[in-house]
């Protein structure tokens, strides 16, 4: 299970950024990252978004749930799909924080 909150990740300038809380997981017959590799079929990741707690320390509960979870398909072979190139302004502001981040090299 993989939580963001609306607070993490780049929130350009001028804008209000995320306003809801994504979680992500896989089905049921996941229970490690080696499952990804062994299970038969195609594994499910499922998402759902909730309004954030009122406190950064909170986690969403329930009662927060504004969407039902998507299933977007994962073909069998994913992980063997080549990854996406990434865009050059991201490879830019990625090195331009790590280099105004010392403690992180």
């Amino acid at each position: 299970m993989a939580d963001f909150p609306p607070w993490t990740g780049y929130i350009p300038k001028g804008s209000k950024g995320r306003q809801l809380w994504f979680r992500f997981w896989f089905e049921h017959r996941m229970t490690d990252l080696e499952d990804l590799w062994i299970v038969d079929g195609n594994p499910v990741l499922h998402r759902a978004s909730f309004h954030p707690p009122a406190s950064k320390r909170g986690r969403p509960a329930y009662e927060d749930l504004i969407a039902d979870p998507v299933r977007p398909p994962l073909p069998a072979d994913f992980l063997r799909i080549d990854e996406p190139a990434i865009p050059d302004f991201v490879v830019r502001q990625v090195n331009d924080w790590f280099a105004n981040h010392p403690e992180f090299e």
